[in-house]
């Protein structure tokens, strides 16, 4: 993202009305990264090169809608 990094992406939309749950995928792996996103509003946060698929499934699968997941 040009001239916006993931942390402001999050500033940026922080209190608009119906957004959908947030999940960051990022590399940066240190416990600050991590609780900066979710005090920014992400419920959610992996670390790309550290984390299997079925990890991020699972992850992705509780939010959404019950009748959405196969």
């Amino acid at each position: 993202m040009p001239n916006l990094d993931g942390f402001g992406f999050l500033d940026a939309i922080k209190g608009k009305p119906n957004l959908p749950p947030i999940i960051v995928s990022s590399n940066l792996s240190q416990q600050e990264d991590i609780d900066k996103a979710k005090s920014k509003g992400a419920v959610g946060y992996y670390v790309k090169s550290n984390t299997p698929l079925s990890a991020i499934i699972q992850q992705i699968n509780q939010y959404l809608p019950h009748e959405t997941r196969q």
